[in-house]
C-alpha cells in the first residue's frame, strides 16, 4: 500500500507505546509501531538510500501541535479489484519547536471504517518525543493491514 517507508521509529520505552495500545484497543483497530514518517511510497533501494542519509544527521525532537485530526486516503488494492479507504487519527507535531504542515504521528489506523468524532475525542495525550527516543528505520508497508508492516533488518539497510 505505502510500499517502503523511512520512519523515525519511536522506541518501546516511550509512553506513546502504552497509550496507543489502549487507544487502538478502544477503537478495535490494528496495532502498529509508533513512528513519524520521513518518506513513503519508495522502492526498497531508494528507502535504504534515504534512511542512510537521515542516519548521518542529528535526530529532531517532536512535540504535539494542536489537536488530533482524522485523515482519509483512498487506494486501489494491488490487484485492482476494489477500492480501499485508509483512515488515520493523526497528532500534528512540531519539529524542533517549528510547525511543518503534514508532520504527524498516527495514533490509530482504520481500514474501510470511518473513525467517528467521539473516537477522535478519545485520542490519548501525546508526550514530547526526544531524539534519544527515535531510531531511523526502513519499513515494508506494502500490505493493507498495518499489523503486517515490518522493519527491514538493519543489516539489509
Amino acid at each position: 500500500m505505502f510500499r517502503h517507508c523511512v520512519w523515525y521509529l519511536v522506541k518501546p520505552t516511550h509512553p506513546v507505546y502504552l497509550s496507543m495500545a489502549g487507544y487502538t484497543a478502544l477503537l478495535d483497530t490494528p496495532n502498529f509501531l509508533p513512528h513519524v514518517t520521513i518518506e513513503s511510497g519508495l522502492s526498497k533501494e531508494k528507502a535504504i538510500e534515504t534512511a542512510n542519509r537521515f542516519k548521518m544527521y542529528e535526530k529532531p525532537f517532536f512535540s504535539p501541535s494542536g489537536w488530533p485530526k482524522i485523515s482519509r486516503t483512498k487506494f486501489e488494492n494491488s490487484i485492482r479489484t476494489r477500492d480501499l479507504e485508509f483512515y488515520a487519527v493523526e497528532q500534528p507535531l512540531n519539529t524542533n519547536g517549528i510547525f511543518v504542515d503534514e508532520i504527524h504521528i498516527s495514533l490509530a489506523y482504520s481500514i474501510n471504517r470511518p473513525i467517528t468524532q467521539m473516537e477522535l475525542a478519545m485520542a490519548p495525550f501525546m508526550e514530547r518525543i526526544y531524539p534519544t527516543d527515535l531510531e531511523v528505520v526502513v519499513a515494508d508497508c506494502s500490505e493493507e493491514d498495518p499489523n503486517k508492516w515490518y522493519i527491514i533488518d538493519d543489516e539489509s539497510v
